[in-house]
Formats: structure tokens, sequence, C-alpha cells
């Protein structure tokens, strides 16, 4: 039969894109978009020079074996400038270890190749002894990211007592460590683990806040799981080499003579002649990149929804370019963007661009919620993708899922309309005038979605100028991020930030988020990971290692249980209007002028102020002639506590120098105690800068003491106690220290807030006191 067709008019503008119903938007998952070579920012190109390679701020030396034999960090201790001093990461060179009778096999190796382009390096290297070959391959970006893959061949049938990787950490930069069933913190003293499929457990990172080495095990067959609280419908298949049937693991063993030895084992197996096995490691080496604490300072967000328009037309009239909120992350099931994860729906896309347009002329960003763990139902594509059998959609039981959010089974119209093969994800009610519901299923990882997904990102930056994503927990690779980057990086200024959920439970496989997404992580510019991590029952080294982003380069906001003094200590405020209002923080950060400071955070061994409670934590913003300090107490009961202050590090004169603590609505009565309790500042014997209760007696006491009226943490967790961000201030030249009096003054003002703080005003702050 022959088929002729007659093509009339002007070709479709588009190819037809611009309108979701005519299905040409499925050509998008061929899509190739942002898959140029070239690097991302602010990374530099990959340089090798022998078996060395260098990236930013680290570098990796490569032994004739091919596995690194030394990783070198060069980033400060807080991780905000690159030094010339290096951090070793390893104590001495990984060793791929074959046991046979219960005896190390002496390899014989070759270095083969080494070849660099500007995003990447690549290697080989092989080793024999009699009976088997070791073949290794290695990649290493331009962010630190990279891949050894170990393929052990028998030329002969072989019994052998063990195969494992031994990764000697330095004990100088083995101080936190995640993964393997441990929440972020101290490195426990002994780590010992095998692997159990039914938890998302296949990788640990262990470092400093400067210096660290996250590694994952896989083999060839490794799929990606689903993310959140969709473990179980396609969890990790367990991998042949480093699992072993389950007899492999992971041991990290006591630190001696200063190194922490960390074997990846397999256990004894048998060979036959001519099998293969690959064992596959990811390397990631810590921090990406220095901390851009000018962004964190600057960069405000406000975070809404809701079908009713009012809420985000009301946000955006309120919104503050130059004191913030400044940026709008407008998340889906609103009246801009009604269906999760396609912002670009005929429904709301010109609603969506005017919201767009309206925010530039007031100077504010605006962003949208953009993700691939799930697809909406009221998207044009839903059933062409669904008949794509299971790469698009996850394959999953249908009917007869149950998940958190539907323990009774799927909503009636997805099991009528779709049968079989799916798993049932967020569903919200949205209304006129769009759709009364917006029901979605879970997607596949790694599958041509992302396509899709990049290619939206385009059509949104082409066709909205908008201002970037806020991604909430999410399947995309390295690949699909390094690629999305460069896509919003086409006009400067574009924003990535992260929202995830607490994985740390058995829906979600008793995974670390920051484990989960550490290969993307080279690719954000914010995170926000306070969703069940409760700011105000965490220790601080939870804190820091799972929550304020600081080893990793990037830095965060708190949501669950926020808390914006003890945030203050990381770095963090809330996101409005979420757990909170900073706004009245947002001001004191302007009032004092936190631009241009040097972030010194409490975790540094010379840090300038230094309490003397172990419990109690100091953060020194400092810059020339002013310095603020952020005090945030972890103690379960009202402890004294004095401060050590090494003036000459701040560049102040001690005796010049008054304290202020600025008023600020940041911490209310409910949540600080509103018993109005003064803070005026003395000097100790000590040395040291104490504060004093004027109620007690009119003489004062040598110690800060806490309010008695803080409320306490509900039973089982940790006391909620306050923290005080503090100002230093030379006085002016007068005949008697008004501005000790004017700081008292402040001081009792702010207290009664149940907050006090440390900073160096200056003559914005006299005119404020005198008033």
């Amino acid at each position: 039969m022959e088929i002729i067709l007659e093509v009339q008019g002007p070709p479709v503008a588009d190819g037809g894109d611009a309108v979701a119903r005519n299905l040409s938007r499925l050509r998008w998952l061929d899509s190739t978009v942002g898959n140029e070579p070239t690097r991302t920012r602010p990374f530099p190109a990959v340089e090798a020079a022998g078996r060395t390679l260098r990236v930013l701020g680290r570098s990796l030396e490569l032994g004739e074996d091919g596995l690194p034999s030394r990783a070198t960090s060069y980033f400060s201790a807080a991780n905000t400038r690159l030094q010339g001093q290096g951090c070793e990461v390893l104590a001495a060179p990984m060793a791929f270890v074959v046991e046979k009778a219960g005896k190390p096999v002496v390899w014989q190796p070759a270095f083969e190749r080494l070849e660099r382009t500007e995003l990447e390096a690549t290697w080989e290297a092989r080793s024999a002894v009699e009976g088997m070959r070791l073949e290794t391959a290695g990649r290493l970006d331009y962010t630190g990211s990279g891949e050894v893959r170990l393929r052990l061949v028998a030329e002969q049938r072989t019994d052998l007592t063990d195969v494992r990787l031994e990764v000697p950490f330095a004990e100088a930069a083995a101080r936190y460590f995640m993964g393997l069933h441990q929440p972020g913190g101290r490195r426990p003293a002994e780590v010992r683990w095998q692997w159990d499929v039914s938890r998302r457990q296949d990788c640990f990172w262990l470092g400093n806040v400067n210096a660290g080495l996250m590694l994952r095990f896989k083999d060839a067959d490794y799929l990606r799981p689903p993310v959140n609280i969709y473990y179980a419908f396609r969890p990790l298949r367990l991998p042949t080499s480093w699992g072993n049937d389950g007899r492999g693991g992971v041991v990290v063993e006591p630190p001696r003579h200063g190194r922490v030895m960390v074997r990846a084992f397999s256990g004894p197996r048998t060979l036959a002649s001519g099998e293969a096995l690959d064992f596959i490691f990811e390397i990631y080496l810590t921090p990406f990149r220095v901390l851009d604490t000018e962004q964190q300072w600057a960069v405000r967000f406000t975070h809404l929804g809701g079908a009713d328009r009012r809420v985000i037309d009301e946000a955006l009239a309120q919104a503050d370019a130059r004191r913030g909120p400044n940026v709008m992350n407008v998340h889906h099931a609103s009246f801009y963007a009604p269906y999760i994860n396609y912002p670009y729906s005929d429904d709301s896309f010109p609603v969506f661009r005017d919201l767009v347009r309206r925010a530039h002329e007031r100077d504010i960003r605006l962003r949208v919620y953009y993700t691939t763990r799930e697809i909406t139902q009221n998207m044009p594509e839903f059933f062409p993708l669904h008949a794509f059998n299971g790469e698009i959609f996850l394959p999953g039981p249908g009917p007869g899922a149950r998940t958190l959010l539907h323990p009774n089974g799927p909503h009636a119209w997805l099991t009528e309309q779709l049968r079989e093969d799916f798993v049932p994800a967020w569903e919200a009610r949205v209304g006129p005038p769009y759709a009364e519901l917006d029901l979605s299923v879970i997607t596949t990882p790694d599958s041509r979605w992302n396509n899709f997904y990049l290619e939206g990102l385009r059509w949104l930056a082409e066709h909205s100028d908008f201002d970037g994503v806020y991604i909430d927990d999410t399947a995309l690779d390295a690949t699909s991020l390094r690629r999305a980057r460069r896509i919003l990086d086409r006009r400067p200024g574009r924003l990535i930030d992260l929202h995830t959920w607490n994985h740390f439970n058995g829906w979600a496989g008793f995974a670390n988020n920051l484990t989960i997404y550490m290969e993307i992580l080279p690719y954000l510019d914010r995170l926000w990971l306070g969703e069940g991590f409760d700011a105000s029952a965490v220790s601080p080294d939870f804190w820091l290692v799972e929550m304020s982003g600081l080893p990793f380069g990037l830095m965060s906001e708190m949501l669950d249980g926020a808390n914006p003094w003890r945030g203050m200590v990381f770095g963090e405020t809330a996101r409005l209007p979420h757990s909170g209002d900073p706004r009245g923080l947002w001001a004191v950060w302007d009032e004092f002028g936190l631009s241009g400071t040097d972030f010194q955070p409490y975790f540094l061994e010379d840090v300038p102020v230094k309490p003397d409670h172990p419990q109690v934590l100091a953060t020194v913003y400092r810059k020339p002639g002013r310095t603020f300090v952020a005090l945030g107490s972890w103690l379960e009961v009202e402890t004294p506590v004095a401060l050590a202050i090494d003036w000459a590090a701040l560049g102040l004169d001690p005796a010049r120098t008054t304290l202020y603590a600025p008023p600020s609505p940041a911490c209310s009565p409910n949540t600080c105690g509103s018993r109005p309790t003064a803070f005026p500042w003395r000097r100790s014997a000590a040395g040291s800068w104490c504060s004093t209760n004027s109620h007690a007696r009119s003489e004062p006491l040598p110690r800060w003491r806490t309010p008695d009226a803080v409320p306490r943490a509900a039973a089982g967790r940790q006391h909620h106690a306050e923290a005080r961000a503090l100002h230093l201030q030379p006085p002016p030249a007068e005949p008697r220290n008004r501005g000790t009096v004017r700081a008292e003054s402040a001081c009792q003002a702010f207290a009664a807030r149940g907050i006090v703080g440390l900073q160096t005003p200056g003559s914005h702050h006299r005119q404020r006191l005198r008033s």
C-alpha cells in the first residue's frame, strides 16, 4: 500500500511544543540538551602531572596499580578559601587485597595510560599474579567525583579466602562519619556492617569538615533505587562481587598509629576458570568547593503554595529585593503551578509566565518546584508514557501498592485507568480553574524521563525567563544535574536548591540523605534539609554532618524545629514562612552588615571566641572593626558559662570595646521564655567577657546564666536551649562610657525576647541606640 502525505501551510512554531496536547513534547525523551562538553561553575579544568590529578582544591595521586595512593585537600579549615598547606585524607595508598589460603597474593602492577580532558581524567592499569589478573580502569571529573572499576579474572579455578579493598584514612581527616546504618556525626569507635539490601546502604563518607572521602560500592548490574518512601519498590541489587551472597561487608577499625583502616571485604569464594567479577567503587573527594557565604546572606527565600492566588500575589507585593525575601519559590498544587513537576502545563503556564514578569519588575527572582520523583496524571503525555512498559513509570504492584501516603492503596482513578505496573505517589486537591485533583505516579530512575525533564527546563528558561528550580527529592543523577546546570547558567543568577526528607527510617531504607545525593551536590546552590530533622533536638555533630552542608562546600537552611540561634552557629536561618519568620534575623544581619564577614565556625581550633563549656558553641563573623558572634547552647540545665575572647585575633582593643545586643523579633516569648532578664556584660578577673544577671543582686555575677524561663523539650529530646548573638564595637570618644550604657539598655530589650547577641555595630547602630 502506498501512502502519500501532502503537507501544506507554514511549519508549526516550536515543533508544536507550545501546545502540550499536541503531544509533540514526547520527542523530548530523546533530547540531548545540555550535553555540550563544558564545565559548570565554579570549577576549573582537570589538571594532570605524571599520575597526579588536580581539581578545585584537591589532588589525587595514583599508584602503579591504578588505585588512589594519596588524596590531599587544600581547603581551609572553615572551607571559606583555598590554601597552600594541604591536608592528607589517606595515611597510605589504597590496596586491593586478594587472599589465597589466608595469605595476600603479591600483584605485579603496571600502570598503562592516563588521558585528560578539561572535564575528566581517565586511566588504566593491569596487575597479574599466577592464575589471576586484575584490570583497573578509573576516572575523575572536574568536580572531584569519579569511579574505579576493578575486574578480577580467574585464569584457572581458584579458591579465595577473601577479596577486599583497604583504605587507610589519616586519623586527622577521619573525625566525622555517616553511612552504613550510622547517622551522621562523630566517627564511631568501630563500625561493623554487612550487606542487607532491605536497607539503602552501600556507601559511607569519612572525613573532616575540610577534607573527606565518600566511597560507594557496586557492580556492573547497579540500578539506582527510587528515593523517599518508595525504596522498597526497587531496592538495591546485592552486588555479586562485594556482596557475595551476604558474606561481604565493611569494617571501620579503631584508630591505630594515626590511621583509621577501612576494609570493604567480600569473604571466601571459588572462581571458575575464566570467571570475572567487577568490583566497582565510586569516589567523591570532599568538600567540592569553597563556601559561598555572601550568597547565603544575600539570597533570602520565601516558599509558597496554595490554590488561592492571593497568597503568592500578596507575598510578591511584600517582597523586598534588598532586605528579603528576594527569591520566591512557587510550590506545586498552587495557582501558578497546579500540577506536580509539570509547570509548563497549557492550563497554567500563561499565568506562571506573567508571575515571573511581575517578579522581575520588582527585582525579585522567581523559581518553581520541579523534580523527577513523580509525574502528574494531568499531563497530556500521561497515557503514552505508561505504554512504555516500565521505562518511564516505575513498574510496581499498581492496585496492591501500599505506601505511607496510600496505606489503603492508590486512588481509584489510577487503578481504573492504569490497572497495573505503577506506584502511586503524591496527590493534591487543586480545583478551579484547573483539574479537581492532581494525582501522580513514581518515575523510573535513570530513564529517558531525565531528557524530558531537561528539555522542560530549557522550555521554562526560554519561554518564561524564570530563575531556577527547587528540587524536592529526586532521582536525577550527576550527568543530568550537570546538564541542568548548563541550561540554567546560560543566563547568570539562576539557582538550584535541594530539599529532602529525612531518609533514615524503614520506608526509605535507613539511608543518609547526603550520601544519596552526594553526586549532585557540586551542581547545587543551597540545601534545605530540615524535614524530619528537628533542629531543636539533634546534636551539633549530626547537624554539622547531615544538615549544614558545610563539609561539602554548601550552606543550608532549617525547617523542622527551626532554631534561629543555633542555626546561626552553622550559618543557617529558617525559610519564610516555614518554621518561623526569619525577617527579624535578616534585619539583624543587615544592621550589623554581615556581608563581607570572615566566617569562623565553632569547630575551628583557633576560633577567637570560645565558651568554657563544650555544649555551648560560638561562631564568629568577623570584619575590620567589628565582630558578630553567634552563641548556641545545647545544655539541658541552667549552667554558668564564660567566654574567652582573643582580642588580637578579632583586631579589637578590649579597653575600647563594648557589647551590643540588638533587639529582634526573631525570638518570641513562646519559644525563648518571657522573663525580662538583663545581660550587662563585664570583664571578669579571668580575662573573659561574661554577662551578669541583674535580677539577682546589684553586684555582677562573673558568669552568663541562661534564663530559667526557657521551656524544656519533650521527654527524650534535648533541652531547647537558647543561643545568643553578640556585637563588639569600639565606644565613641565621649567623656563617659555612654556606649556601654547604650549596650546594656539594648541588651535588656533584647533579652526580654529571650535572646542576646554579640556584634560590632557601626554608626548606624549607635544612631539606633540614641533613638
